[in-house]
Order: structure tokens, then sequence, then C-alpha cells
């Protein structure tokens, strides 16, 4: 047995011969995925551009797929990412926000 991070769960070379045993929220906390922009970025312009494809459906998608988001993560923040696009009112746990 190993104790790991979900995503190496996910990694191709894994996949066949891992099983994933959660561990109960109430014993260790689930953290939210977040990237920012750093202050001091020398290409900020850039960094803001990967920011924003981190939070588009494609760039949740790929987070997914390498493990860094579980399928219930990805429903919500896909869902939190339509509803901000509707109501421009919610910011998804991954965002691209100047600090």
């Amino acid at each position: 047995m190993v104790l790991n991070w979900y995503a190496t769960s996910q990694w191709e070379e894994n996949k066949n011969i891992v099983d994933v045993i959660a561990i109960d929220p109430n014993i260790a906390t689930l953290k939210r995925l977040e990237i920012s922009l750093l202050n001091f970025s020398k290409q900020p312009t850039v960094a803001k551009a990967f920011l924003n494809l981190a939070r588009s459906e494609f760039g949740l998608r790929t987070f997914a797929e390498y493990g860094f988001l579980t399928p219930d993560e990805l429903t919500h923040e896909l869902e939190l990412e339509r509803t901000k696009t509707r109501n421009h009112s919610q910011t998804p746990s991954i965002r691209a926000e100047q600090p």
C-alpha cells in the first residue's frame, strides 16, 4: 500500500495496476487546485494566456486527464465555468486573476 497523490493513479503507466482508495474528506480535507499570476512574472501576457487556457474547458479536461481533478471535481469546475460565462458572477477554483 502506498499513500500518494490521486493524479499518479491516472497516469497511463499506472491506470491498470493502481487501485484508488479515496481518503474520507473528514480525515483529509480536500484542497482546491489554484493557479495564480505572480506580480513579478517576466512574461505576464504569456502567463495570463496560460491561466486562461488552464481554466478553459480544454484546460480543465486536461487537468482531469492527468489526474489533477477527479471526475466529480471536473464536473463541478465545468459547471462553475459555464455559470460564470452565463452570469459573470462566479469564479472557478482555477482562475486567471492577478493577485
